[in-house]
């Protein structure tokens, strides 16, 4: 009988050790599905913030892409208007630069015929083929043009008596440079070495500020000659204008494989401004 009783407690505990376990399970599996529960509560309500912000997103993508579209049409408009400006501005230089070649077309034809410009080109004409054609007009007055601008300084005694040339050359070598200053003020383009046409055309000349060898006081070249002494001066004035010729070409985009062409150069130059778009 005592032996049953025993038998009866052992099992007793075993279940009860049994129920303890079990309890145990039951309160980590209790505790794992509270835990579970509360994730699965932070992932609704990061679920939840997610769509708010895709929402924010859509509805600011919508917003921006309307934004994209108004600064679409307003680029589209403010490039038609740039591009009008830029042919009225590239008409209106055209225009001043005919105009002042009309106005110096007797200069021009007195000291080279040959080196007047054409205006019976159309507009729609490409500059390469203006360019073409000057430089025909280039090599028959590049001879003359040489032979008038520059035969001065293999001679230096004649420029006391042959005053003819030497006043041509100082009318001539001011006619460019005045038309220097116009056209460079027309195309709104920087002159390199300044020019000083306070005298007129016979006495201008030409201001070299950038040479270091050079004083204050004497950086002023005479693009005219009075005496044989003055001879280094005046081919460093010539010697500048035509820098600042190659150089406003050179704004211009166009070359100059010569540079003592002067006339041909310039005319060429001329030409380029009226025809190009």
């Amino acid at each position: 009988m005592s032996s049953r009783f025993r038998f009866k407690d052992a099992e007793r505990e075993q279940k009860q050790t049994e129920i303890l376990v079990l309890q145990s399970r039951l309160n980590v599996l209790r505790a794992s599905i509270q835990e579970s529960r509360e994730k699965l509560r932070s992932i609704a309500e990061q679920r939840s913030q997610t769509e708010t912000d895709l929402n924010l997103v859509v509805r600011a993508t919508k917003t921006i892409n309307e934004q994209c579209e108004t600064v679409a049409l307003l680029l589209q408009k403010h490039r038609l208007r740039l591009t009008a400006v830029r042919k009225a501005l590239s008409f209106r230089t055209r225009q001043l630069v005919r105009e002042v070649t009309e106005l110096f077309t007797a200069e021009l034809a007195r000291l080279i015929p040959s080196c007047a410009v054409d205006f019976s080109i159309p507009i729609g004409e490409t500059a390469e083929s203006c360019s073409q054609k000057e430089q025909i007009t280039s090599q028959n007055t590049d001879s003359v043009v040489n032979d008038r601008f520059f035969k001065l300084w293999e001679n230096h005694q004649a420029l006391i008596t042959q005053d003819s040339d030497t006043d041509l050359a100082a009318v001539s070598l001011g006619l460019v440079a005045h038309l220097l200053c116009l056209i460079s003020t027309i195309l709104n383009q920087p002159i390199r070495y300044p020019f000083d046409l306070s005298e007129g055309y016979s006495r201008s000349a030409v201001i070299d500020q950038i040479t270091p060898e050079f004083s204050d006081t004497g950086r002023v070249f005479p693009l005219y000659l009075l005496r044989s002494s003055l001879v280094p001066a005046y081919r460093h004035a010539i010697a500048l204008l035509h820098r600042n010729l190659v150089a406003l070409r050179s704004l211009m985009g166009l070359s100059t494989p010569r540079e003592r062409t002067t006339m041909g150069n310039l005319g060429n130059l001329l030409q380029y401004c009226l025809s190009s778009d």
